[in-house]
C-alpha cells in the first residue's frame, strides 16, 4: 500500500484510538522532557515571558479561525458521508485560508495594546523587561497565531475524516522539530523569543507537509474508507439507558448545497469558538494574574507546572477526539441511540483512567519535582488546583459532545463562561492564604471550573431531555477528591476502580464486552507491530 494510502487508512475506533492516544502519550512526553530542558537552558524571567507570549497564541489561534476547526470537524463526516468529500474540501480550503490571514492583520495591528495589558507585568513589579523586547514577544505570537490557526484547521480536517495515522505523524513531527529547533536555538540565544521562533517555524514546516499528503490523496479517499471496518459490531453496545433528542437541523443536512457548506461551518463553529476561546481564557486567567500581581520570576513557576499538569487533559483530549470523531460518523449514517450507548462508555473508562493518572502525579509530585531547577520547588503548591482543573474540563467532554452532536455549541460556550466566572470570582475575592500566593489562584481554576462546569452540564442535560446513568453524572464530579490529602484521594479511588472490574455498577455486560475487545483489538495490534 501506499505510503499516502497508508497515512489515510481508517480502520474502527479501537484502531483509532490504538495509534492517535499513544501517539500523544509520545508527544506529550517530548513536551515534558522539552519543558525540563527548557527551565534550565532559559533565565527564569525569560521563561516567564515565553510562558505570556504562549498564553497569547494559544487564546489567539482558534480566534483566527473563527470557528472553522470546530466547524470542519463537525461536518466532514456529515459531507463524507454524502459522498461529497472533495467538493467540500476544495469549497472551504481557499475561504479558511483568508479568514486567518485577515483575523491576524487584526492581530498585529493591535499588538502594542496586546503588549501593554497581557504582556507587561502590573505596576509594581520590577521591569525585567523594556517594552519593545515584550513588543517582540507578542509580534512572535502573532506569527505563530498565523500558523497555528491553519495548522488547527488541517487537523480539525483530518480529525473528522477519522484519518488518525496521518493527524499522529504530524502532531509527533510537530513535537520533535519544536523540541530540536528550541535547543538549538537556546544553546545561541536563551530567550522567549528564540522559543517562539522555533515554535512558529516547526508548525510551519509540519503544515506545509501536511497539506501536500492532504491533497495529493484526498481523491482517492472514499476508495478505501468503508463502513464496515470503521464499524465493527463489537464496538457497539446496546443502548441501555443512554438517549438523546434527534436535532432537527440534522434533517435539513441532506438537503443543504455545498455553496453554504462554509456559510454553515462558521456558522456552527464560531459559536463552538466562543466556548473554546472562553475555556482557554479559564485556563490561563490565574498565569494572567500571577502575572499581574507577582512578577514574571512567580509567573515562570505557575507557566512550568500549567504546562506539565496539562498532560491529563492532552492526553484524554486525545481519546475524546478519537471517540467524537467515530461516534459522529455513527450519529450521521447509523444509529443515534447506539452512538450514544458508545461515547458513555468511552467517557467512563477514560474518565475513571484519567483520574487515576492525576492522583498518581500528585502523589508523586515530591519526587519528580525534583528535576526542576530549585527556584521552581515551592511550585508544587499551585499543583493540586491544576490538576483539578485540568481532570474537571477532562471530565466536561461528554456535554462538548452531545452538545457538538445536537449542534448546539452555545451550551460549550456557557460551560466555559460559568467555570471562568467562578473561578475569577474565587481568585479575585476571599481565598485561604497560602504560603505560596499563586497556589490560592491555582485552587481558584480548579474549583470554579468544577462548580460552573458542572452546573451547566446538570441543567443542559435535564432540560434537553438528555439522560445518563447516575454513576455518570457521580464520575463528572470526581475532581472533588482532589480536595482531600492525597492519600485519602487514592485509597478511594482504589476501590472505584476494584469497584469497576468486579462489579456492574460502573459498567454493564454490554460495556464490559465493549472495553475488553477495545484494549485486546489493541494489545493484539502491538503485538504484531513488535520485531
Amino acid at each position: 500500500m501506499q505510503v499516502r494510502a497508508r497515512l489515510l487508512k481508517v480502520g474502527s475506533m479501537a484502531d483509532s484510538l490504538g495509534i492517535y492516544v499513544p501517539a500523544m502519550v509520545l508527544q506529550k512526553a517530548l513536551g515534558l522532557a522539552r519543558i525540563l530542558l527548557f527551565v534550565h537552558l532559559m533565565p527564569r524571567a525569560e521563561y516567564g515571558l515565553w510562558g505570556l507570549g504562549l498564553m497569547v497564541f494559544l487564546v489567539a489561534s482558534p480566534i483566527a479561525t473563527l470557528g472553522a476547526n470546530h466547524g470542519l470537524m463537525r461536518y466532514v463526516s456529515l459531507y463524507e458521508a454524502r459522498g461529497k468529500l472533495t467538493a467540500f474540501y476544495h469549497r472551504v480550503q481557499v475561504r479558511c485560508v483568508l479568514v486567518v490571514l485577515a483575523v491576524t492583520a487584526v492581530g498585529l495591528a493591535a499588538s502594542g495594546w496586546i503588549t501593554q495589558q497581557v504582556i507587561a507585568s502590573g505596576t509594581g513589579q520590577a521591569a525585567l523587561f523594556t517594552y519593545r523586547q515584550q513588543l517582540h514577544v507578542c509580534l512572535m505570537a502573532m506569527a505563530n497565531v498565523l500558523a497555528g490557526g491553519l495548522y488547527y484547521d488541517l487537523l480539525s480536517f483530518l480529525f473528522g475524516m477519522r484519518a488518525y495515522r496521518l493527524a499522529s505523524a504530524a502532531e509527533v513531527m510537530f513535537s520533535v522539530l519544536f523540541t530540536l529547533f528550541g535547543l538549538a536555538g537556546l544553546a545561541l540565544w536563551p530567550t522567549a523569543v528564540t522559543v517562539l521562533a522555533a515554535h512558529c517555524l516547526s508548525q510551519v514546516m509540519v503544515l506545509v507537509v501536511g497539506v501536500i499528503l492532504l491533497q495529493s490523496a484526498l481523491h482517492q479517499a472514499e476508495g478505501y474508507r468503508g463502513d464496515a471496518k470503521d464499524w465493527p459490531l463489537n464496538e457497539a453496545p446496546a443502548a441501555g439507558e443512554v438517549t438523546v433528542l434527534p436535532s432537527d437541523t440534522l434533517r435539513e443536512a441532506s438537503d443543504d448545497d455545498l455553496d453554504h457548506a462554509f456559510r454553515r461551518v462558521l456558522r456552527f463553529g464560531f459559536v463552538a469558538m466562543v466556548g473554546n476561546i472562553l475555556w482557554l481564557v479559564a485556563q490561563h486567567v490565574s498565569l494572567y494574574l500571577t502575572n499581574r500581581g507577582y512578577g514574571k520570576e512567580e509567573a515562570a513557576v505557575f507557566s512550568a507546572f500549567l504546562q506539565l499538569s496539562q498532560a491529563v487533559l492532552l492526553v484524554s483530549a486525545s481519546a475524546f477526539a478519537v471517540v467524537f470523531a467515530h461516534v459522529a460518523r455513527r450519529w450521521e449514517a447509523f444509529s443515534r441511540s447506539a452512538a450514544m450507548a458508545t461515547l458513555q462508555t468511552a467517557y467512563k473508562a477514560i474518565t475513571v483512567a484519567m483520574m487515576a493518572v492525576t492522583i498518581v502525579i500528585l502523589a508523586t509530585g515530591p519526587w519528580w519535582v525534583r528535576v526542576l531547577p530549585v527556584k521552581f520547588h515551592g511550585g508544587l503548591a499551585v499543583l493540586g488546583g491544576l490538576l483539578m482543573f485540568f481532570q474537571s474540563v477532562s471530565n466536561l467532554s461528554l456535554l462538548t459532545s452531545v452538545a457538538r452532536l445536537r449542534e448546539q455549541p452555545i451550551v460549550i460556550a456557557l460551560a466555559a463562561l460559568a467555570g471562568g466566572a467562578a473561578n475569577v470570582a474565587l481568585a479575585v475575592g476571599p481565598v485561604p492564604r497560602f504560603d505560596y500566593g499563586p497556589a490560592g489562584a491555582a485552587w481558584a481554576a480548579g474549583v470554579g471550573m468544577m462548580a460552573g462546569g458542572t452546573a451547566v452540564t446538570v441543567i443542559y442535560f435535564l432540560a434537553a431531555g438528555v439522560r445518563i446513568q447516575p454513576v455518570t453524572y457521580l464520575l463528572m464530579v470526581c475532581p472533588l477528591l482532589l480536595l482531600l490529602p492525597t492519600w485519602a484521594a487514592a485509597a478511594v479511588w482504589a476501590l472505584v476502580i476494584l469497584g469497576a472490574l468486579a462489579t456492574r455498577l460502573l459498567f454493564d455486560r454490554d460495556e464490559k464486552r465493549t472495553l475488553v475487545y477495545v484494549v485486546s483489538h489493541g494489545l493484539r495490534r502491538f503485538a504484531r507491530r513488535r520485531p
